[in-house]
């Protein structure tokens, strides 16, 4: 694909829960803005309650449900799940480098808007033990809500890794093998802005290739 210099880019990261989405779209994010490139995380909104430790407008925008009802065309993509409602504001697409947090449902609505957009679709995988620490660790308790989502991401992501090799620019990586507790996420960094250079998205205001510090 031949990227737009003039549409914005999403780089959608897409992953299982826990499987350190949200730390890595900050640390990508944070290490574009220090070198000078406009970037942004783009902040989903629901209308379930907040989470231990997730912060309004950062970790999502927390809306009434009513928004959701009465103003579909917001929204990239919104789906219901255990009553609660989910989705990506269109007004969090902004021009430059755009990092969005996405499940399969979002990453295929990201991609029905390719013609406004570059969209670089990154699926991030964790063994599933890996994953639970990361749960546990995250809101202090042992929670079955775990052991649901678990499930839940078994059958959401199942041929996601098929779909994922069908688009354009992606890119597909593992976290860690199953018996290492190390914390790969700033080699993980590394391969995305490696990535995004060889897309040659990465450009400063003459227009040359960014590069990796």
């Amino acid at each position: 694909m031949t990227i737009n210099h003039d549409l914005p880019t999403v780089i959608a990261l897409c992953g299982k829960s826990a499987s350190g989405k949200d730390s890595i779209a900050s640390q990508l994010n944070s290490y574009l803005q220090e070198r000078g490139y406009q970037s942004h995380i783009m902040v989903s909104a629901t209308s379930r309650p907040p989470r231990i430790g997730e912060r309004d407008g950062v970790s999502y925008s927390f809306v009434d449900d009513i928004e959701f009802i009465k103003e579909p065309d917001k929204f990239f993509e919104q789906v219901q799940f255990n009553g609660w409602y989910y989705g990506l504001p269109k007004n969090e697409l902004l021009p430059g480098i755009n990092i969005a947090v996405v499940n399969p449902s979002g990453l295929k609505a990201l991609e029905k808007h390719n013609d406004t957009l570059n969209l670089i679709p990154i699926l991030l995988s964790a063994n599933l033990f890996k994953r639970i620490k990361r749960s546990i660790k995250r809101e202090h308790k042992w929670r079955f809500e775990y052991l649901r989502r678990a499930w839940a991401d078994h059958r959401d992501f199942k041929h996601i890794k098929e779909y994922i090799k069908s688009l354009p620019d992606h890119l597909i990586l593992g976290q860690e093998r199953p018996d290492n507790n190390k914390d790969n996420r700033p080699l993980i960094i590394f391969h995305i802005l490696n990535h995004l250079n060889q897309l040659k998205i990465l450009q400063d205001q003459e227009g040359s290739e960014g590069r990796i510090q």
